[in-house]
């Protein structure tokens, strides 16, 4: 069931693997995922890494990396 306040936005670019060293200029990309949901989503904005009582929990986590993208301009 999709949340009423769902909304979808597409970027393009691309992903660097999460296995090589981070390029220059990029940022992490993580994953969130909820199992009791069926529902994923990716960001690159994630401060609570390594903590517990993640923002999203317990619905969703724990953020896998996905890899590195260049960060995105702000006007988005």
């Amino acid at each position: 069931k999709r949340s009423p306040n769902y909304r979808l936005v597409r970027l393009e670019g691309y992903i660097f693997s999460p296995d090589l060293p981070q390029p220059s200029g990029t940022v992490p990309l993580y994953r969130w995922y909820s199992k009791d949901r069926g529902d994923n989503w990716t960001t690159t904005q994630f401060e609570e890494e390594g903590r517990s009582g993640y923002p999203l929990e317990p619905n969703y986590g724990p953020p896998r990396l996905m890899g590195y993208v260049f960060r995105p301009p702000r006007d988005l």
